[in-house]
């Protein structure tokens, strides 16, 4: 073997230093043929062929797992299925059970809707407007919650895009019934077309949509603690208690939720924002419910007009009643009736305010203004020690509920005056 004896610095724990070492270097061959060379063995082994075969495995590795990934119809169908937030609920519910080893995909969990009276034999846990409401479990043992929306005739329309018009109506049919129908499809496709694409903790999700000739059912969670309204009259009447700090994170998270669809592109009014629209979960948090009547704002429009009227007395805005105008700022006014209704622990439509004179708001500022604010606070909460930051509430409400829509604050800035109040 060659050496050759060179000197160059070394170093030893950070010092340097120079010393005579045996350093090996490669010969240079006398002869041209290399394996010819009586030196062969000083040159270090060819490695272009064993390079060339650690590629070639590892390409053929990378490209056999992207084929498996990307190629395989059913990783797509499964990756159109998950979203940011986890699994997509899709109007028509789709589902895998990654247990099974054949693969197969599960049945749609809602088919026992399309059944004749497939919600006769189900416990019913609320009446509105828009329908009944339903209480049904899941094979999984898991709780939902099933709207059935009537149509006002049977043989009804299927529910497609665009909006239902008279013309494409049986002739046989009244303008009365072609008007409810209308309506009650309406509410049903702006439930399904707002509702389905939000995706926020402090809104109630869509799970399923389910036609059928005579009516249409809407799956959503279920929500333990049912209604706002029904939760403070049960609190009224001595059967319930709700203390402050409950009322307070729910009124924060009416708020969050109802910052995100007003940020949402195009933005959404809910245009029926109440406490019966204000479903409490587990753990008492709050979710915004019932889009039945909810209007989309596109970006580049300030407001839009309705055709006819539509919400809940007590809660609308008054520039809405008045011209039909609608905005970001109508909502904002209902959630300030929402805060208001909240600290004091009574309804627009109470006997009181019916007998009255003065509204709910009207006779909420004549007390703020009086000697003793404190007066309009609900008295199953007085003295416990949250009074101020009650009263701070109340003020939010009253700004939140000015005549002028431009002098109302926007919902991020609700949000934060809410968020600030320190306990």
């Amino acid at each position: 073997m060659c050496f050759t004896i060179g000197k160059f610095p070394t170093f030893s724990l950070g010092f340097p230093r120079k010393s005579s070492i045996i350093q090996l270097s490669p010969c240079v061959p006398t002869r041209s043929t290399y394996f010819k060379c009586p030196h062969y063995y000083c040159r270090p082994p060819p490695m272009t062929t064993i390079r060339q075969l650690y590629f070639l495995t590892a390409l053929t590795l990378v490209v056999s797992i992207h084929a498996r990934l990307y190629l395989d119809p059913k990783h797509h169908e499964m990756s159109q299925l998950e979203s940011p937030n986890g699994v997509d609920y899709k109007l028509v519910s789709k589902r895998y059970d990654f247990a099974e080893t054949n693969s197969k995909r599960k049945k749609n969990p809602f088919a026992f809707l399309d059944k004749k009276d497939a919600v006769s034999s189900l416990e019913i846990i609320g009446r509105g407007g828009g329908g009944e409401v339903y209480k049904a479990y899941m094979q999984d043992g898991s709780v939902i919650a099933v709207k059935k929306i009537v149509r006002p005739m049977e043989g009804g329309r299927e529910l497609v895009e665009g909006y239902t018009t008279t013309s494409s109506l049986n002739d046989t049919w009244s303008l009365n019934n072609t008007r409810s129908l209308d309506t009650k499809m309406g509410q049903v496709r702006s439930e399904i077309l707002m509702v389905g694409k939000l995706r926020h903790q402090n809104i109630l999700p869509l799970l399923g949509h389910v036609s059928r000739p005579d009516c249409d059912y809407l799956v959503t969670e279920y929500m333990k603690n049912g209604s706002l309204q029904d939760l403070l009259q049960e609190v009224k009447a001595g059967r319930r208690e709700f203390d402050w700090l409950a009322r307070h994170r729910v009124a924060l998270d009416v708020a969050s939720g109802l910052e995100y669809m007003l940020s949402y592109s195009p933005r959404i009014v809910h245009l029926d924002l109440k406490p019966a629209n204000i479903l409490l979960g587990n753990d008492m948090e709050a979710k915004i419910a019932d889009f039945g009547i909810a209007k989309s704002i596109p970006d580049t429009d300030t407001h839009m007009i309705s055709s006819k009227l539509a919400g809940s007395l007590g809660y609308i805005a008054p520039e809405y009643y008045q011209t039909l105008e609608f905005t970001d700022k109508c909502d904002i006014y209902s959630f300030g009736v929402v805060l208001a209704v909240l600290v004091m622990g009574k309804f627009p439509s109470d006997e009181f305010f019916r007998r009255s004179e003065f509204s709910l708001l009207k006779w909420m500022r004549n007390v703020m203004i009086g000697e003793d604010p404190k007066q309009a606070i609900d008295p199953k909460m007085l003295g416990n020690g949250y009074e101020e930051q009650m009263l701070l509430v109340l003020k939010i409400a009253c700004f939140c509920t000015l005549d002028n829509p431009k002098e109302r604050p926007n919902s991020k800035d609700a949000r934060l005056m809410l968020a600030h109040i320190i306990h």
